[in-house]
């Protein structure tokens, strides 16, 4: 079965085609990041920006069309945080569909974790459990779970309203922020995590863009590694201080269209491992689109 599956995050919207069986087995196709920023404003207006809506669509439009390039059967949409929150995302979903003939799918919180570790635990066919982290820009997902002989089984999900872009906006009036806007932020993440169960002997993976591009930052020839929760913590520290421009400039490709946003998402990834326990974590190259991919096809076998 050839599946397209699209991840409409709050500030990346990112898409895969791939063959995928049953049984878990998975060989990408074809895939493409764009950064779209659905979560203009959001936190504070409660609706999508007509820009975000325009940016969208310009990828979906780029996606279908190569979802149609290479054969796939079908297209299925994950859409996440900021179109869970926005009052208006019938203006995106209608369009959608009428223009495009997607199905624009929101998916509940609990629904993005359960997928995202799908995704992600398929990258590691030798762990038997883990706990998968998702830091996205508008929620983050912390799942532990174990593979099972019919998939997988999760013992514990949860999101967390809080994520790269979300935490910026609310936080921080200035970048580099202040050092009271810091205190509050680690606040706002730190009390999110209060009731969380974490056991920090699990392997921590990481399932997003932010765990993926700060693991480039640390090992740039060999970023499939496990990075110590010390050089995370460093690393957060160091970033909060840096402007936008300074943060694009360690590495332009990397921190394309996520400069002015990464410190939030590190410093959440830092209280994770700190709360957690955890002594470093596994960047997986997998996320929340091959789990929708993955899904599918169990769906429809």
């Amino acid at each position: 079965m050839r599946v397209a599956s699209i991840d409409i995050g709050t500030n990346t919207c990112l898409l895969l085609v791939a063959d995928v069986t049953p049984d878990g087995a998975l060989s990408v196709v074809y895939q493409e990041d764009r950064y779209t920023r659905l979560g203009q404003g959001v936190d504070g207006s409660k609706n999508l920006h007509p820009d975000a809506i325009e940016r969208v669509m310009t990828a979906l439009t780029a996606y279908k069309r190569q979802a149609d390039t290479h054969g796939a059967e079908a297209v299925v949409i994950g859409a996440t945080s900021a179109s869970r929150d926005a009052a208006n995302r019938h203006l995106l979903v209608d369009r959608a569909r009428d223009e495009l003939g997607l199905d624009y799918r929101v998916i509940a919180g609990e629904e993005e974790a359960r997928l995202s570790f799908l995704g992600a635990l398929s990258a590691f066919p030798a762990l038997e459990r883990a706990v998968v982290l998702d830091i996205g820009g508008g929620s983050t997902e912390l799942i532990t779970g174990r593979r099972t002989n019919d998939g997988i089984e999760i013992e514990h999900r949860v999101s967390l309203d809080v994520g790269a872009v979300r935490l910026t906006e609310r936080c921080f009036a200035t970048i580099p922020p202040s050092a009271y806007e810091v205190v509050t932020a680690r606040r706002i993440v730190t009390d999110g995590l209060a009731a969380v169960p974490l056991d920090g002997r699990l392997p921590l993976l990481g399932a997003s863009g932010t765990t993926r591009a700060l693991a480039k930052l640390v090992y740039p020839a060999n970023p499939w590694q496990d990075v110590p929760a010390t050089d995370v913590h460093a690393w957060s520290e160091r970033l909060l201080t840096l402007a936008p421009d300074e943060v694009l400039a360690l590495n332009p490709a990397i921190m394309h269209g996520r400069s002015d946003v990464f410190a939030a998402g590190v410093l959440i990834l830092d209280l994770v491992c700190a709360n957690g326990g955890f002594d470093a974590y596994r960047p997986s190259p997998r996320g929340l689109r091959y789990g929708l991919a993955l899904d599918w096809a169990r769906r429809h076998a």
